[in-house]
């Protein structure tokens, strides 16, 4: 999901309680809502792939940091 206000894409469990598992992104980090976008398709690729959600988590904000 996209927060518009906060520049933040959230990523939601498909299972389960499907609360947000997390959020990335922000005002500060700069990037466009395409770019975060394209994140979000890698980071639910590799979520689907088996990847654990506190490896993703790492991945993501070392990607979204650089």
């Amino acid at each position: 999901m996209y927060y518009k206000n906060s520049f933040n894409i959230g990523i939601r469990r498909k299972f389960g309680d499907k609360a947000q598992c997390f959020s990335f992104g922000g005002k500060r980090c700069g990037l466009s809502r395409e770019v975060l976008w394209g994140h979000g398709c890698m980071v639910l690729q590799k979520l689907d792939g088996g990847m654990t959600e506190t490896d993703v988590k790492e991945w993501v904000d070392y990607a979204v940091a650089r």
